[in-house]
């Protein structure tokens, strides 16, 4: 766009590109567009295109709440609005697409 704010035509509209890896400060994730995945994502009436390394599962989760602990770290107003545990037992983060936006656009 004309600030400069990489953005991706879709379906003939243009939308900003929230890079996961540099809002987080996520090394040795992809950086070429085509070696990733973007996600469309809206909130509040704002679309944007989150860009990943790759999705790993697409399933339900329940969501759980931040232990007070994380939450005293202002781990919520990074755009993460909690946890799950996976069939796995592995834990993953669940992204809150409204706070990344308000935060990184």
């Amino acid at each position: 766009d004309g600030d400069g704010n990489e953005m991706v035509r879709l379906r003939g509209k243009c939308y900003p590109i929230i890079r996961l890896n540099k809002a987080y400060g996520i090394e040795n994730a992809c950086e070429q567009l085509e070696d990733g995945v973007l996600i469309l994502c809206k909130a509040d009436g704002k679309r944007v295109c989150l860009f990943a390394d790759r999705v790993v599962a697409d399933q339900s989760v329940v969501v759980k709440p931040f232990s007070p602990l994380l939450n005293r770290n202002g781990i919520k107003e990074q755009g993460m609005s909690g946890c799950s545990i996976l069939g796995d037992g592995s834990i993953t983060i669940i992204l809150d697409v409204k706070t990344v936006i308000e935060k990184f656009i």
